[in-house]
């Protein structure tokens, strides 16, 4: 792991973005299951 000598606002602006990436990926995923689940019910 490089480490490099930034700023903590840096690091904690890239964490944001980390955490809405993941959370924008989940809320796809959860789509596409209930979507599934509602093409079996359907």
């Amino acid at each position: 792991m490089s480490r490099h000598d930034e700023p903590t606002e840096g690091t904690d602006e890239r964490s944001i973005h980390f955490y809405i990436i993941v959370g924008m990926v989940l809320v796809f995923i959860l789509a596409i299951i209930v979507g599934m689940s509602f093409e079996v019910l359907a």
